[in-house]
């Protein structure tokens, strides 16, 4: 059974409820995920508040985390079973145990670079990848991380938004 937070109105914290829901299996082109972290910012405040209402109620708020590969839909390629995933979309529903999602939207994470890391704020809001060096461009609101590049050997430099400062994850 999945379990998901839905907003049935806004207001504060105190609207959001842990409820049971139920999942289909993944259509075409879609994965299932298991969700092992949830990025959470200030969109899904303004969100939850009633400031943005780009989320029609009741409702599953959230638009990115990381987490496992547990289902995949027909015509999908690239990806396994067991692979970790970090994505964002501007499809709310992140705030669950489980989800389906376009493969399209899914990118596979790297060793070096753990879940929690890759749900922070916007962790993984445009995501450029490459053949050679998997470079990831991760606009960090809440880590104001510039920049994150796995290189091949699966290391990951960080690149704070501050010139000169460099952090070896």
């Amino acid at each position: 059974m999945t379990s998901a937070i839905l907003l049935r109105a806004h207001g504060g914290a105190e609207q959001l409820n842990l409820e049971p829901v139920t999942l289909d299996p993944p259509d075409r082109g879609m994965l299932r995920f298991r969700h092992t972290a949830i990025g959470v910012n200030f969109h899904d405040i303004y969100v939850r508040t009633g400031l943005y209402k780009t989320l029609p109620l009741p409702g599953i708020p959230g638009i990115e985390a990381a987490g496992v590969v547990e289902a995949i839909g027909p015509d999908v390629n690239g990806f396994q079973v067991g692979d970790r995933i970090g994505y964002i979309t501007f499809r709310y529903g992140a705030y669950a145990t489980h989800r389906n999602l376009p493969a399209v939207t899914a990118i596979r994470l790297p060793d070096s670079l753990d879940d929690q890391l890759a749900a922070i704020g916007h962790g993984v809001a445009r995501v450029h990848r490459q053949v050679h060096d998997h470079l990831l461009d991760l606009a960090g609101i809440g880590a104001h991380l510039g920049r994150q590049r796995a290189r091949k050997e699966d290391q990951l430099d960080v690149f704070p938004d501050q010139p000169g400062q460099h952090l070896q994850v």
